[in-house]
């Protein structure tokens, strides 16, 4: 539990909607905290006028702030009205896209009758935009005068396990290289997908499956668009880096020095090809006698050492910047 009505968005480091928890208390209606086995005598009695309790929830209350991926809407309607018949008094589900999406967070913004009103402040729109951006969203439709409170539980459950299996499977498809079944597309945030694909270190593979995705949707296409431009610089990058490494690793052998890269520059090898894994540093390894040797040599190259970091750490800026953690060893 984050919080009960209101919450506080933001963006994580990475650009990414996130949501702040607000305080460990729930307010319930008397006759849910009834069904639920509380002994309203215990509890506190906050709303006269809708009849509410507040119940400390310190139990499952997270402190912590957590990414954005879902946004459920909860809409009731009268099952007696003609136009509603056709529901036939179930609970049905609709994903939102667009504009949609976008009004979903605009019409839920603390005072937005006011924004209604006067017009939404620039910054306060953006944060609108960009959440449904990078979030999906749904609206569930519930029948007034009926509990459907297990039902919703389990329609949240599926859709999101849907979604956290369907990005599993394209993860999958990007690292053998396989062709994507189009019927798990429809269930795949881009944005989403780009943030797993960057903390597996997959993101240029991923890439190479949306060359023909079909979206409908603007923004999708646009940020598509950028991914693959941002994957074609990205393997730039690491050809560069090679031919830089090349020529680091033939003047330390010219010093008599065998450095041996090790960790995630080894891991690429086992792509494709090298350059799809995009590495933030490069690791070297070189045995105790000589490291004292290979850290002036790195600083005679033009490398500075970072004395701030538990293991010795050195990285040379220039056209590019190469990072390399050098471990002592035997």
């Amino acid at each position: 539990m984050l919080a009960d009505d209101m919450i506080v968005t933001g963006y994580d480091d990475n650009g990414f909607p996130t949501i702040y928890p607000a305080f460990p208390q729930q307010k319930l209606c008397r006759d849910a905290a009834i069904k639920k086995g509380y002994d309203l005598d215990k509890l506190l009695y906050i709303d006269p006028d809708k009849d509410k309790f507040a119940i400390n929830r310190q139990d499952i209350f997270s402190p912590e702030p957590h990414r954005l991926d879902f946004a459920f809407q909860l809409v009731a309607y009268n099952p007696d009205l003609e136009k509603n018949k056709k529901y036939n008094n179930k609970v049905f589900v609709e994903k939102l896209k667009g504009t949609d999406k976008v009004k979903v967070f605009t019409n839920q913004l603390f005072l937005g009758e006011i924004f209604h009103q006067i017009g939404f402040p620039p910054e306060q729109f953006e944060v609108c935009l960009n959440t449904a951006k990078f979030c999906s969203v749904y609206k569930i439709y519930r029948p007034i005068g009926l509990d459907t409170l297990s039902e919703i539980k389990e329609i949240i459950y599926n859709i999101c396990k849907k979604q956290d299996e369907s990005y599993v499977e394209i993860l999958k498809d990007a690292i053998f290289q396989k062709t994507v079944d189009t019927t798990i597309t429809e269930e795949i945030n881009l944005p989403m997908l780009y943030q797993f694909g960057s903390l597996n270190k997959i993101n240029v593979l991923c890439s190479s499956l949306i060359k023909n995705w079909n979206t409908s949707s603007d923004s999708d296409k646009e940020f598509a668009n950028m991914w693959k431009i941002e994957s074609a610089g990205a393997i730039m990058k690491e050809q560069q880096k090679r031919q830089l490494l090349k020529t680091l690793f033939d003047n330390a052998s010219k010093e008599g020095l065998s450095p041996v890269l090790f960790k995630g520059y080894v891991l690429a090898n086992l792509y494709p090809d090298f350059t799809f894994r995009n590495s933030g540093d490069t690791d070297l390894f070189i045995e105790s006698l000589h490291y004292d040797r290979m850290v002036k040599f790195l600083t005679d190259t033009g490398y500075v050492q970072a004395h701030y970091l538990d293991t010795p750490t050195v990285h040379m800026t220039g056209n590019l910047e190469v990072d390399g953690h050098i471990h002592s060893g035997d």
